[in-house]
Parts: structure tokens; C-alpha cells; sequence
């Protein structure tokens, strides 16, 4: 690959894939940006007693796949009436 092949890539927004999961079907996933993977670590972290940091790895990755699986839409008021679910956590956690 040339220095122009990849000088001419589609940037990361532009991308999408699929993926087969035998149990649920197939879903439709975007790439993350750096900047929503630094906002997404930031939301993800507290100070603790001791003034030091924690990450909450399990909130990372509810967050992760909430907002980069485009479809099925798991942030759809209707799409999550029909899955029985109040919000995406609900819906990533029970299925």
C-alpha cells in the first residue's frame, strides 16, 4: 500500500461492519473515534476515598457497545419496548 493508498482511506466515521453472532443475529457496528474513547474513559472514572482514580471497566464497555453497534439501535425507545428493556444497559445485560 502507497503513502497516497492510505493518505486516501475513508476516515474512521465513514466506516461500518457487520457481525454474525449465532444467538442474536447480526448487528451493525461503527468504528470509535479516539475522541469518543476519551470521553467515554472520562465517564468511566472516579476518585475514590483515598483520592485516587478508579475505572469502572464494566461501564466502560456497556457504554461501548450502547453507542458503537448502530444496528440494531439500542438506544430506540420502541426498539427497547419490543426487547422488554428501559434502556440499552437493561438490554445488553439481559440478552
Amino acid at each position: 500500500m502507497s503513502i497516497n493508498d492510505i493518505a486516501n482511506l475513508p476516515d474512521v466515521s465513514e466506516i461500518t461492519s457487520e457481525i454474525k453472532m449465532e444467538r442474536l443475529g447480526t448487528f451493525t457496528v461503527k468504528p470509535m473515534t479516539q475522541e469518543k474513547h476519551e470521553e467515554f474513559q472520562k465517564r468511566c472514572r472516579t476518585k475514590n476515598r483515598k483520592g485516587e482514580i478508579d475505572f469502572d471497566m464494566s461501564k466502560f464497555n456497556l457504554l461501548v457497545i450502547a453507542n458503537q453497534v448502530i444496528k440494531p439501535d439500542m438506544n430506540n425507545a420502541d426498539f427497547l419496548s419490543k426487547a422488554g428493556c428501559q434502556t440499552a444497559k437493561d438490554f445488553i445485560q439481559k440478552k
